[in-house]
């Protein structure tokens, strides 16, 4: 490492191990780790990153000395080029920092809920990546390009990121189910498990949009659906 006296003249000695950049690449490790624990890898990702763009901007934002002929030492003007290129780095944290915390919280009540729920939502697919194939009263759900039934977790969130429903498959037949309303409050009559039982969907005003009875699997009765609100 080069060092630039104030008398003009230069000094070199050697990098030590902890430096400034090594410390920061460690923390970042650390912190992707801690947060994909507590929540998931791509909250761990926008809080990695909103925490790098933050450094970049104290960095861009810092005074410089530099030796002079005279030996004086003096402060290194910023250009205005690097003022802005500071307040894009800073407008970019906030903005990955609001959309880490926003990730965070949707599943919050949930997982104090349910430590579990948290990793059956991570393995999970979207509802909307399955499809139903054979007769009424014998089909069976399978994921797209898939020759066989589907077997594992599936979800649906409300628009505001909140749980809508959990449910396990095997085989194209649902086993489990969990339900919420829009408001995260955990629907306290869906009682589906080993493919047995009822499921109950909500509508977004709070009312019930659809009652099934479940039995080994198949849906046996259903309720008249009502039409979901805009």
């Amino acid at each position: 490492m080069k060092q630039l006296r104030a008398d003009g003249s230069v000094k070199w000695e050697r990098d030590p191990f902890f430096n400034k950049k090594k410390m920061i690449v460690f923390a970042m490790i650390g912190l992707f780790i801690l947060v994909t624990k507590l929540t998931n890898w791509f909250t761990a990702f926008l809080l990695t990153m909103a925490f790098l763009l933050f450094w970049k901007a104290y960095q861009s934002g810092r005074s410089k000395e530099i030796g002079t002929e005279t030996g004086l030492v003096r402060e290194m003007e910023q250009p205005i080029v690097f003022q802005c290129v500071r307040g894009i780095y800073v407008t970019l944290g906030i903005m990955f920092l609001y959309f880490a915390v926003m990730e965070a919280l949707k599943d919050a009540n949930i997982a104090m809920n349910d430590p579990q729920i948290r990793s059956r939502i991570e393995a999970a697919i979207k509802v909307r990546k399955l499809e139903a194939r054979g007769d009424k009263g014998h089909q069976r759900l399978y994921a797209y390009n898939e020759q066989t039934p589907y077997t594992g977790w599936v979800k649906q969130r409300w628009s505001n990121g909140q749980m809508r429903l959990l449910a396990r498959y095997e085989n194209g037949k649902i086993l489990t189910a969990l339900a919420w309303r829009i408001n995260g409050q955990k629907c306290p009559v869906t009682n589906l498990k080993d493919g047995d039982g009822t499921m109950v969907l909500f509508q977004a005003d709070g009312t019930e949009l659809s009652r099934s009875t479940y039995k080994d699997g198949e849906r046996i009765y259903d309720t008249p659906l009502k039409t979901p609100n805009p």
